[in-house]
This record gives structure tokens, C-alpha cells and sequence, in this order.
């Protein structure tokens, strides 16, 4: 089992913490990465996965009381070598049990490995994560996502569309505000993708990705109407 100080670590943090991680949190934060569950197989055809008990197989990173240590450590240690030191059951952090009974532990304390097929977590599946929250991978892979969204935010609260405007939704209803919504949303992903054929073709975005080719079928109104009557004009 993690030790608590590591398992609540982030525990608590507002948004400027976690933005500016100290010295004593970052620490913690890297210390839990040895206690994570091994990916043993990736996802299936069904997105089922398989982990291995951290103190298991080849290369272990945490010792336990309840799995064998394995093949002794070799005799002589390269103290200049940092993959022998890493590798050496000393430098791996050691988990305390306080009952080796193996009664009432979770599956994976009594077989070397699990499976985890989708929706075995319940309500907690809405917490999976591929990445541990606040690591150097997490960070890496989030301040791009972040910077990304903040620019379509940016985009769709700007001058040409800004869906934040009442005064460009002044339909009344839920339905009806939700609907001129997702237009809004729509045409400032056309703008985006627009923007972008400029930069990387120098040209405009194609018109048939405005135009599915329904309209070919569609009756000409431009001139005269069944009744007779020319269509409606513009306002002068």
C-alpha cells in the first residue's frame, strides 16, 4: 500500500500550488511513481488491460513482505554505474504490511497480475488516467492541451464570432440558444480551419467543406415562388 503522506500529496492544492509545485511537493509527487501498477498488456480489442504487482517480474521498483526478493543481488555493486544502484533492492522503496495472512488484501496482492476491462471501476472510472496527475509526463502532455484550449476560448469569445455577445443570440429559450450556440461553435471551427489552409497551403478552406452537395438538389428559389409571388427582398 502507498504511504499516505505520498497518496494524499495532492491533496488539497488550489490551482496556483498545483501551477508552482515546491520542493517538498514535487518530491512527493515523484516518489509515488515506484508504487504504480506495471502495464503488463496493453488494450485489447475490448480496451481491456492487464497490470502487474509493482514488486514483481523482472524489474521491480518496491519491495513487499508478501512476494519473494527474487534472485539475490550480485555481490559486487558498481557504485559508478546509476543503473546498478537504481536496479539494487536497497534503493527500492519497501511497503509495509501488517498482515501477511494475505486475508482481506486486493486481488492484485494475491496474484502477480489483474485485469482492468472498461467500466470495472464504477463511478471511479471517471478518474482513469493514462498520465499520474502533476508528473513531468502529465505536465508535458497538459500545458499543450491547456494552451489549446485557451486559444479556441479565445477564438470563440473574439470580435467575429464571441458567443459570449447576447445581443448575437437573441433568440429566447434553451433550445433556441443552444442551437445558435452550436452554430457559433461551428462556423469558428470553419474560421480555424480556414486559418489554417492559409498558413499551410496558402489557399482558402475548400468550398466543399462548407457545402455537402445537398444543396445540388435543392429547388432554385431565386426566382418566382408556386404562388407567383417574386421572393422576399433585402432591406434597403
Amino acid at each position: 500500500m502507498i504511504p499516505p503522506t505520498l497518496a494524499n500529496a495532492t491533496r488539497g492544492m488550489d490551482d496556483k500550488a498545483t501551477r508552482h509545485l515546491d520542493t517538498t511537493a514535487k518530491a512527493r509527487i515523484d516518489s509515488r511513481l515506484p508504487f504504480f501498477l506495471h502495464l503488463n498488456q496493453g488494450p485489447d480489442q475490448t480496451r481491456a488491460i492487464r497490470l502487474a504487482c509493482p514488486a514483481v517480474g523482472t524489474s521491480p521498483t518496491v519491495n513487499c513482505p508478501l512476494r519473494p526478493s527474487g534472485s539475490p543481488p550480485s555481490r559486487t555493486l558498481d557504485l559508478t554505474d546509476p543503473r546498478q544502484i537504481k536496479a539494487h533492492p536497497a534503493a527500492r522503496p519497501t511497503l509495509i504490511v501488517t498482515d501477511t495472512r494475505r486475508t482481506g488484501l486486493p486481488d492484485i496482492c494475491r496474484q502477480q497480475s489483474i485485469t482492468i476491462r472498461p467500466g470495472d471501476l464504477g463511478t471511479m472510472e471517471k478518474f482513469r488516467q493514462d498520465l499520474p496527475y502533476l508528473t513531468d509526463a502529465w505536465r508535458s502532455v497538459f500545458t499543450v492541451i491547456r494552451a489549446q484550449n485557451e486559444g479556441v476560448n479565445g477564438i470563440l469569445k473574439g470580435h467575429k464570432v464571441d458567443i459570449s455577445e447576447p445581443k448575437s443570440r437573441l433568440a429566447h429559450g434553451r433550445v433556441a440558444q443552444t442551437l445558435l450556440v452550436a452554430l457559433m461553435v461551428t462556423i469558428a471551427n470553419l474560421m480555424i480551419l480556414d486559418t489554417y489552409c492559409q498558413a499551410a497551403f496558402g489557399e482558402h478552406l475548400p468550398a466543399t467543406s462548407y457545402d455537402d452537395g445537398a444543396t445540388a438538389n435543392e429547388p432554385d428559389l431565386s426566382g418566382p415562388q408556386a404562388t407567383g409571388r417574386p421572393p422576399p427582398q433585402a432591406p434597403r
